[in-house]
């Protein structure tokens, strides 16, 4: 049950970092499953931005869920 629960707070995270570069206008954006593969984080994303009000949000993103 503990594991069914991570698993939904975790895609819940990603769901919510995955609007937030889509609002922000991030382009290439690339999510990773790594679930069960390692234990330093459920997922990994990438992407790239063309502006500097992009790339410094992402950065703020990056801060602020970072664990």
């Amino acid at each position: 049950m503990a594991g069914a629960r991570k698993n939904a707070t975790s895609d819940l995270l990603l769901a919510t970092v995955l609007s937030s570069l889509d609002d922000d206008k991030a382009e290439d954006i690339v999510q990773i499953d790594l679930r069960g593969k390692t234990e330093i984080g459920d997922h990994m994303v990438i992407c790239s931005g063309r502006s500097t009000r992009s790339e410094e949000h992402t950065s703020e993103l990056q801060s602020h869920y970072q664990s």
